[in-house]
This record gives structure tokens, sequence and C-alpha cells, in this order.
């Protein structure tokens, strides 16, 4: 058998060979999607050109009149890789893009990306559909008998609230701007909450605004994407460490922070205007300024996500384990209920 070693491939192949391989050698998905794209849009023009070879950019038309050969199936192919991959990156680009919010808007996505480092894409397109605000007048009731259960972040104001114990007993909460009840909804998100049973009858003691969500929409977050779940769980984990303060201190002390004339506009410090160096850098997925200066971002992110393969370097370790968990049904959902109101009716037995 006679084997012929033929001439490389033209330019526009061995450019589809390097994009091809660099779509390996980067961990994130925006450039990954870019060099496949770029691989399939040298790999159709290569085709559609005729299969040149090195250094052609196109095949020279025999004299003769030899026909001019089109690869039907390979054109097919490329221009679906285009367009799986060029749709995906259209999308991957769409979601850098500035996300404009209201001032009150603004301020809660503050407080979420403080608390557990969420973007205003995620937040603007999970956590504000979900939701809405409400103003409450000085006395009015926020949670108790009658009223649909739902979640609350208090934005500004006071609130006092009622607590029923296990025992029978009841106990007061003063809740201030950036504090969140009910807790005993909270372990949708798989939390353990302690005091899971306990409700409450909160009133406003001032003009109180809140952003509530109806335990519904909670249920389907806790059933849905892993980011959104991991975020609750941290905001939840910083509500539980402000309780856990309080703990420590009195009422008194703990209202020491503010007066009385300043309760109806005082505000956490966790929706306080953003100072430069907490904002995300560009080239951070999901800082809303990637697009600004689009070829230093770039580079940027290349460099920061280049890596090389074993055993020229050391592997990520469980590259692939942040899926674990990333979906909840709603069966799991009960299940965890489950477990946790049996839980709590054991610790007190």
């Amino acid at each position: 058998m006679l084997v012929i070693i033929s001439h490389p491939a033209g330019l526009f192949s061995q450019v589809a060979s390097a994009c091809f391989l660099s779509g390996g050698l980067f961990a994130d998905i925006l450039i990954v999607r870019l060099a496949l794209t770029l691989a399939y849009v040298f790999l159709l023009l290569h085709t559609l050109l005729g299969y040149p070879s090195w250094p052609g950019v196109t095949r020279a038309v025999a004299t003769d009149g030899e026909p001019y050969v089109l690869a039907l199936d390979a054109v097919l192919w490329a221009v679906l890789g285009v367009y799986v991959h060029g749709s995906s990156l259209a999308q991957l680009l769409r979601d850098e893009r500035p996300v404009a919010l209201s001032e009150r808007e603004d301020e809660l996505w503050r407080m979420f990306f403080r608390r557990a480092r969420i973007s205003r894409l995620l937040f603007k397109a999970h956590i504000l559909p979900a939701g809405l605000f409400h103003t409450y007048a000085s006395g009015d009731a926020i949670t108790g008998p009658g009223i649909p259960p739902r979640v609350h972040i208090v934005v500004q104001g006071r609130a006092i609230g009622v607590g029923r114990l296990r025992d029978g007993g009841t106990k007061e909460i003063r809740m201030l701007s950036g504090d969140l009840f009910e807790f005993r909804h909270l372990h949708l998100f798989g939390v353990h909450v302690g005091f899971i049973e306990r409700s409450l009858d909160v009133r406003a003691h001032s003009a109180v605004r809140t952003f509530s969500i109806p335990i519904e929409r909670l249920r389907a977050m806790a059933s849905g994407s892993a980011p959104m779940r991991q975020a609750w769980q941290a905001v939840i984990i910083a509500s539980l460490a402000r309780e856990a303060e309080r703990g420590y201190a009195s009422h008194e002390d703990a209202d020491a922070r503010i007066t009385a004339a300043e309760v109806e506009r005082w505000r956490d410090p966790s929706f306080a205007e953003m100072r430069a160096d907490e904002l995300p850098p560009g080239p951070t997925p999901g800082s809303g300024t990637c697009l600004a200066a689009p070829a230093s971002n770039l580079l940027a992110l290349m460099y920061r996500t280049f890596h090389l393969p074993w055993p020229l370097s050391s592997g990520f370790p469980g590259l692939r384990h942040a899926a674990v968990g990333a979906v909840q049904d709603p069966s799991a959902v009960q299940h965890t209920t489950k477990f946790v109101q049996l839980a709590s009716v054991a610790s007190t037995a």
C-alpha cells in the first residue's frame, strides 16, 4: 500500500485547529464558546473555499475545466457548529451588559451583593420578580393571622414582633433595617434554624419599608438554580449572625446605635452606596463593566483562566463537583422540610 503525505491544509484550517485546541486551555465558559465559534467560522471558510493546501487561502481552479467540489455535509456541520456555539456566545455577552435598576432596587441589590455576592443580572432576573416592595404605616400588621406567609426584608424603619415559642411562652423581637423574618420558612434552602416552629405576629413600630417574597416563590427558588439557593443561604446566615449578636446585648444596647428620631430614616450599612473598591473588577463575570473595555477585559480574563493540561500543570480538584446538589426538586424540598421539623421536635424531647 502506497502512503502519500499530502501538503498541510490551508491557513483557515490551521487557524480553526488552533481555536479548537485553545477551547481546552481556558476555564471560563465565555472564552471556550468564543474559541469554538471562531473555530467553526474558519472551518466553514476553509470548506467553502475548496479545502486549499498550505499556504493558500483559496483553491486554484484547474485550467482544464476541473469542477469545483463543495462538500455539502462539511458545510452543514460547520454552519450548525457556528449556530450552536455562536448563539451561546451571544447570550453570554448579553449577560455582561450593564443592568439598569431603580434607586430602591439598587439599594436592595447592594444588600444582597454584600451578603451573598450576587450579580445585578441574577438579582434582577430572579429576586426582583419574586417579591414586591411595600410600605407599612406605624401600627400596621405585617405578619399574623389571616396574612399570607411571606419572608420580609426590612429596608427601612422599625418593626416589633411577638414570637410564640414551643413551650407556650412569647418573646418580643425588635427588627430594624437589614433584618429578615420569618425564620421558620427558611429551611427551604437547607439551613436548619433551631427556632423553626416559632411564628411571629409583627407590627410596624414606625413607617416600615420592606421587600417581601411569598413562600411559593421561595420554594420555586429553592428548587431552581444552585446560584440562587447559595445566595439565599448566604443571606440567611448573615441574618442569623445578626440574631446571634443580639443574644449578647439588650434591646436598649441594640437600639442605641440610632435615636428614636432617626429610626424612620436609618438604613443598615449594607444598603449604603458601594465604594469603588467593593465593586467587582471588569473581567469578573457579572461585573456589568466587561464590555466597557472588551479587549483589555477579555485578555485579562484569558490570563486568569488559562490552564495547561496535565501533566504540564496540576488539575482542578473537583472541577465538576460544583454541580453536586445543583438541582433540588420539589420532593427534595419536602424531604428537607420533614427532616428539619422532626429534628426540631426531637430537640425538645
